[in-house]
């Protein structure tokens, strides 16, 4: 018997073979795992299952034969790479998994080169070299754990350059908004319609299931999200749950649909990746020149609720933000409120 199957590590798809026969009334069987793709692993099965018929013994997979002295260091002499894994294994309880992915995709392509330096003793020029890159939040993120996990950061100054972002928000008009959902498939329609009337995020939306919609008292029950890599359930971002009211807009979402179990999913029919190409292409066939994804339809609810005179702190109520300063970014959208303003200095100065 041969068992082939994917694990997730660290944010990284492996396989893993599980190999079991008798040969000549003697049970054996060999177990390995940590391969990169299901060919490697199926090409050691192979070759072990051979090796078990002409009666060779299999031998254990080789262990690191100083990981226990390793672990007795002082942490103020561990590489990069040693800090690295540390954090790793620090965030992969207490990360989104979406989070934990992207800083190993940053760590290998911008911060594996330094893995040697000690961190403790990192020099400017390495500091000021991984500022102007990339991966610089993923390093700032790495010297906010460091207290937690033991470890001293560099002594240098860690002084990134500011990150600059547009006060101009792109979100849909209204107009703009009823072209894109007139071009859309039903079963997209729906999830775009839903995240229209409610401001959810996208993985919030496919993880809605039946139990959580209150349809008496029309209310909207956010508790859960679908990560879109592992397919799993999780807590919303910020591990933050709040309870929306039930629009008209979210109720039309769910014409048609046949209600199923509590547990079941709302949206059972719609994937990230197929929901996300189908948004890409319906701007063209809509006529605009606007990059359509699913996040913009949380812009555009936020947005539109701020331009109706939504107070701010129900806005951040409404999208689960997790302060004010979050949903700040969308305060330039009243401009009722703020022309008001530049009235009252017209009203004293103009002749």
């Amino acid at each position: 018997m041969v068992k082939i199957e994917s694990y997730e590590a660290r944010g990284v798809v492996r396989w893993r073979v599980d190999l079991a026969l008798a040969v000549d009334g003697t049970f054996r069987r060999a177990r390995r795992q940590g391969f990169a793709s299901e060919k490697e692993a199926k090409t050691w099965a192979r070759r072990a299952e051979l090796r078990f018929l002409e009666g060779q013994v299999m031998e254990p997979t080789p262990r690191p034969a100083a990981s226990k002295r390793e672990d007795r260091t002082d942490p103020r002499e561990w590489t990069f790479l040693r800090v690295w894994e540390e954090c790793e294994r620090y965030w992969a309880t207490r990360k989104a998994p979406t989070t934990c992915a992207a800083y190993a995709s940053r760590w290998r392509v911008h911060l594996a080169r330094f893995g040697g330096q000690v961190f403790g003793r990192m020099p400017q020029r390495t500091l000021d070299a991984i500022a102007a890159c990339p991966a610089a939040p993923t390093f700032a993120a790495i010297l906010k754990t460091c207290p937690k996990i033991g470890v001293t950061p560099p002594p240098g100054i860690w002084d990134p350059p500011p990150i600059k972002k547009s006060a101009r928000l792109e979100y849909l008009e209204p107009d703009e908004a009823r072209r894109v959902l007139a071009v859309l498939s039903p079963k997209y329609r729906r999830v775009f319609l839903f995240l229209l009337g409610t401001g959810c995020r996208v993985g919030e939306a496919l993880g809605l299931q039946w139990g959580d919609l209150d349809f008496p008292n029309r209310l909207i029950h956010i508790e859960r999200a679908l990560c879109p890599r592992t397919r799993k359930m999780r807590l919303p971002k910020g591990k933050k749950t709040r309870v929306l009211p039930m629009s008209r807009l979210a109720e039309e979402s769910f014409t048609g649909l046949h209600r199923g179990p509590a547990t079941g999913l709302v949206f059972s029919d719609v994937g990230q990746c197929g929901f996300r190409e189908e948004l890409r292409n319906a701007g063209p066939r809509a006529g605009l020149t606007k990059n359509i994804h699913p996040h913009l339809a949380r812009h555009t609810a936020a947005s539109l609720q701020v331009q109706a005179g939504i107070p701010l702190e129900m806005v951040c109520a409404l999208l689960g933000h997790s302060s004010l300063k979050v949903t700040q970014i969308y305060s330039h959208m009243a401009p009722k409120h703020m022309a008001a303003g530049v009235a009252a200095v017209d009203d004293l100065i103009c002749l």
